[in-house]
């Protein structure tokens, strides 16, 4: 499974290269920088041992995310981004880190669509602090593909879409749904909403895009 999984992300980063020759200007800027406010709830809840006989219970979680990439002239894509999420107990602590470094390609499916995909490589790092057993942490690394769409739904607010699979060598690989928002204050400035939908946990984040 992970080795096909290495041929399909393989496949993308090829692509790129053959589809920049035909490439075509985009409706949206892909060079663009961004930070948001994230929040990140756990469908079940998690359990620390707080005491001899009592646990913290953990339903959610909450930090930030930034993110930055950028366009070159035939639309292929660099990027990568970073969160830090964490919660806190009586004595115990809960924190996550991840991030993903990508390549991708953008392309105009219509006057106000556009296509976009990409293959990278994502890190994840938890760290759990409990009663008499310390802090310790896991990380793993992993391969990411994503696919998506973005539209002008009217001359100022944007529409869009994803979906995204990570398969970590140890970890249970984790597929995404993703559905945003934005609303444009002028050709560079948003404010974005995006919702994020996992195998076990869902998300919000509101934020700031600046593009160039």
């Amino acid at each position: 499974m992970r080795n096909s999984f290495k041929i399909a992300s393989l496949s993308v980063v090829s692509s790129l290269f053959s589809l920049s020759i035909q490439a075509q200007e985009t409706n949206f800027s892909y060079t663009q920088l961004s930070v948001s406010a994230v929040h990140t709830e756990y469908d079940d809840d998690i359990y620390l041992v707080s005491g001899p006989k009592s646990y913290d219970v953990y339903s959610d979680i909450g930090g930030a995310k930034v993110s930055g990439s950028y366009q070159f002239s035939n639309n292929v894509i660099i990027g990568a981004n970073g969160s830090y999420q964490e919660n806190s107990g009586s004595v115990t602590e809960l924190n996550l880190s991840q991030s993903l470094w990508f390549v991708g390609y953008a392309f105009p499916v219509a006057d106000s669509i556009d296509f976009t995909f990409s293959g990278g490589l994502a890190y994840a790092e938890a760290e759990i602090c409990q009663y008499r057993l310390g802090c310790y942490s896991v990380d793993e690394n992993g391969i990411n593909i994503s696919g998506g769409v973005r539209a002008w739904a009217s001359s100022w607010l944007e529409l869009n879409a994803g979906v995204s699979h990570t398969d970590f060598d140890d970890f249970d690989s984790q597929t995404a749904i993703n559905v945003g928002a934005a609303g444009w204050f002028n050709e560079s400035s948003s404010i974005f909403v995006d919702l994020g939908f996992e195998d076990d946990t869902s998300s919000a984040a509101l934020g700031y895009r600046y593009s160039f």
